[in-house]
């Protein structure tokens, strides 16, 4: 009963997996993701600069090549390619890729994190606009860096009244010119601007890692931030400067996080709560946020800063290289796959065969699901090792239905062949798909671009067939062993008591099988010599023991008759041995006793 609710439980969940599969497929044109290769996508070239315009080292393009491409993998997007292009572009390709702003707008942002405290280092604003707020703070600058940031202000608004003007460059100068969008200061209904001196108190290297959460006070979304050691002690020693400062003046002190010179955030430190400033080593970014901008700022923040100021040079829509041909040879070569597996499988194993087709069919919908849900793009080479999982998850049945009919063949009951033949087989199944996993893992490891897509897609396929040919089949076959008609070895394609193959094995305990059948045509062939060359022997004395090694026992077999003297006949011993058989041993004895008479 117990085995019964297990299996019960089992195919449960196996159904729940198969309608979650289906939710991630349906539809499959718009949650099935193609490579490059199938449908093309976005090429975007990327124009690098260091901070003071110069043109960037070969070290730190091969660092920005790093962050751009771990940010396109956090995107969704695999199979994608990052790669330098002259000596100071880069080109991104991005398959199927549907917000090309977005994908723009993470991929080409800095990520120039940076902490300001605003009693320090805020110079002018808010000003609802950046002639305003350089208005604002003229005589608090020097002339020569408010000229600057006066022609970068000129050049901005050209770019933004006509787009085909290049973006200008900051000005190398000691000062930021940072927006806070609206909602980010003090609930502002619209964007205002602020001029900071530029001393941050903190960058983004003190960050260890960043991810999306939510605000305790009304769950809006926010980012987590945790800082390395030693961030977290200069953000508590930051914050602890602002409550004491806080104490002093009766105001509580604020500080803003700003990101690529837009600010994110402008908390207050209350002094009165926080005497000792924010201890932990955690802080929290809030804003006016929503999911996917809370997500796609942890990421940015995750990836970590680059090296070099990007703007974007060119962009483009890149058609497929293969196309849809491709494509459409590679799902009927995948269709005609399965369809030869699973008319195999009926053909060989019979009823067994209907399940491990129902396996496979649930294998396929598992398999096609987990693709769409990680995201896996697809290539040719990943459709490739998917085709090539199918033949592994049939093979994980054709081991453990051998084992069942070898049991069935000896005589065993369906049901104790089943249970007999999963407990064998599951050993071999189990090593057989650990290599194949190891392989793939090297392969991914080593191999870059297209394999690793046929690498992913094997490792997968592997895990997926493990579970649905080990624990789906396991399950029904459990299942249907309870109902009478399923108890027959015909079901299988094999007949109970059925000889094994001459010169098979048991693999899990020895040769017996085979072992026993070589004596039993040892003993054959000799009584037959025996009975041709010599006379009838006399009757086998009672001190000489019979050994029961020379005959199977688990099976009766008539020995070999030798045919009878003219003049007397063979005759048998109280045991019932053969007398061709005595005679061989006889004869055997014989020649020995005459020579030992010689050498006295």
């Amino acid at each position: 009963m117990k085995q019964r609710t297990r299996h019960i439980v089992i195919l449960g969940v196996v159904v729940a997996l198969v309608a979650a599969a289906i939710f991630f497929i349906y539809p499959p044109n718009k949650k099935t993701h193609l490579g490059l290769d199938l449908q093309g996508g976005l090429e975007v070239i990327f124009q690098a600069k260091t901070t003071t315009g110069a043109i960037p080292t070969s070290d730190q393009m091969s660092q920005a090549i790093a962050i751009m491409d771990k940010r396109v993998n956090g995107l969704g997007v695999t199979e994608s390619q990052v790669q330098l292009q002259g000596s100071n572009q880069i080109s991104v390709a991005l398959p199927g890729v549907t917000n090309q702003q977005q994908a723009l707008k993470i991929i080409g942002t800095t990520a120039q994190l940076e902490f300001y405290v605003d009693a320090d280092t805020r110079i002018a604003g808010p000003a609802a606009s950046l002639d305003a707020v350089l208005k604002s703070a003229s005589g608090l600058i020097p002339k020569a860096a408010m000229t600057q940031l006066q022609t970068y202000v000129t050049a901005t608004d050209a770019h933004a009244k006509n787009a085909s003007l290049p973006i200008p460059d900051f000005p190398n100068v000691q000062y930021r010119l940072i927006q806070a969008p609206a909602g980010i200061y003090l609930g502002n209904k619209a964007p205002v601007w602020f001029l900071y001196q530029h001393k941050p108190a903190m960058t983004g290297a003190a960050i260890s890692s960043a991810r999306q959460g939510f605000q305790s006070t009304n769950n809006a979304p926010n980012v987590l931030i945790d800082f390395t050691s030693k961030g977290g002690q200069q953000f508590a020693d930051v914050t602890k400067q602002l409550s004491l400062a806080g104490a002093l003046n009766g105001v509580n002190q604020s500080f803003a996080i700003v990101l690529d010179n837009a600010m994110e955030s402008d908390p207050i430190v209350d002094y009165q709560q926080n005497p000792q400033g924010i201890q932990g080593g955690s802080a929290e970014i809030d804003g006016s946020f929503t999911v996917q901008e809370a997500k796609d700022l942890a990421l940015v923040l995750n990836t970590g800063a680059l090296p070099v100021n990007l703007t974007v040079a060119e962009q483009q829509q890149v058609s497929a290289v293969l196309g849809k041909d491709s494509l459409h040879a590679g799902i009927i070569a995948g269709a005609i796959g399965l369809g030869l597996v699973l008319i195999f499988m009926v053909v060989v194993y019979r009823f067994l065969g209907v399940i491990a087709d129902l396996a496979l069919i649930i294998y396929a919908i598992l398999l096609w699901g987990v693709f769409n849900a990680v995201p896996v793009t697809l290539t040719l080479p990943g459709i490739a090792g998917m085709i090539l999982t199918i033949g592994v998850a049939a093979d994980a049945n054709v081991v453990v239905f051998e084992r069942i009919k070898e049991e069935v063949r000896r005589g065993k009951s369906v049901r104790s062949a089943i249970n007999s033949g999963y407990g064998k087989g599951f050993r071999t199944i189990l090593d057989a798909n650990i290599l194949i996993i190891l392989t793939a893992l090297v392969l991914f490891y080593f191999a870059t671009a297209q394999p690793k897509g046929f690498a992913l897609t094997l490792m997968i396929g592997t895990v997926v067939s493990l579970f649905t040919a080990v624990l789906a089949t396991r399950a029904m076959l459990g299942l249907l062993g309870n109902f009478s008609f399923f108890n027959k070895a015909e079901f299988m394609g094999a007949h109970s008591g059925e000889v094994l193959f001459e010169g098979e094995f048991d693999y899990d305990g020895g040769k017996e099988a085979g072992v026993a059948g070589n004596r039993r045509r040892r003993a054959g062939t000799t009584g037959a010599r025996a009975a041709q060359t010599l006379a009838p022997p006399a009757p086998l004395k009672a001190d000489v023991p019979v050994l029961a090694a020379d005959f199977d026992t688990d099976e009766p077999q008539e020995a070999p008759q030798a045919p009878a003297a003219p003049d007397a006949a063979p005759a048998a011993t109280p045991a019932g041995r053969p007398a061709a058989a005595r005679s061989a041993r006889s004869g055997q004895r014989r020649p020995a006793q005459k020579k030992r008479k010689k050498r006295r």
